[in-house]
C-alpha cells in the first residue's frame, strides 16, 4: 500500500513537471511562428509560478509590446523576478531598462549589469556586451559610487538577490 501511494505521488509530480515543460515549449513554439498572444498566454501562468525563463520571456513580450500591451513597468516587473533568481540574461535586460527606459537610473543599471557579469563568470562564461554596457555607465559614475555598487552587488548575490534595489541608495 505504501508503495502504491508513493508511486501516485511520483506520477503526479513528474506529470506536473512534464506539463509545465510542455507549456513552456508550446509558448516558445508560439513565439517562433509569430503568435505572441498565445505565447504570452502560455508564459504567464509559468511566470506566476516562479519559472525564471518564463518570467524573462514575458518581460521581453511586455518590453516589445508583442502579444500584450507594451509596458515598461510590466517588463521591469518580470525581468526583476527572473533577475532575482540569478538569471543573468534577465539581469542584463533589467540593467538595459534602467539605462534606456523606465526612470533612467545609472546606479541601478550599473548594479544589474554588474550582477549579470558576476553571474556569467560564476557560470564559467562571459558576456562582452554586458561588460561593455557596464563599463560605459562607469564613465558617468564616481569611483566611490562604483565601489559602493560593487559592494552592494556582492551583498545582493550573497543574500540570494533579496532587496537588491532597496539597498541602492545614493
Amino acid at each position: 500500500m505504501m508503495r502504491s501511494g508513493l508511486l501516485v505521488v511520483i506520477l503526479l509530480v513528474t506529470g506536473a513537471t512534464g506539463a509545465a515543460a510542455d507549456s513552456f515549449e508550446d509558448a516558445v513554439a508560439a513565439l517562433r511562428i509569430g503568435d505572441s498572444t498565445q505565447a504570452a498566454r502560455l508564459f504567464r501562468p509559468l511566470a506566476e509560478q516562479g519559472e525564471p525563463q518564463a518570467q524573462l520571456k514575458l518581460g521581453w513580450l511586455y518590453e516589445k509590446g508583442q502579444g500584450v500591451q507594451q509596458s515598461d513597468q510590466e517588463a521591469v516587473k518580470w525581468y526583476r523576478k527572473a533577475a532575482g533568481q540569478g538569471n543573468a540574461e534577465a539581469q542584463t535586460l533589467l540593467g538595459a531598462m534602467y539605462l534606456n527606459a523606465v526612470p533612467q537610473d545609472h546606479v541601478r543599471a550599473y548594479l544589474w549589469f554588474e550582477l549579470a557579469v558576476q553571474e556569467y563568470v560564476r557560470q564559467g562564461g562571459k558576456n562582452m556586451e554586458t561588460e561593455q554596457r557596464r563599463d560605459v555607465i562607469a564613465t558617468q559614475l564616481t569611483p566611490a559610487q562604483i565601489a559602493a555598487i560593487q559592494r552592494l552587488a556582492r551583498q545582493c548575490r550573497v543574500s540570494n538577490y533579496t532587496n537588491c534595489e532597496s539597498l541602492a541608495t545614493y
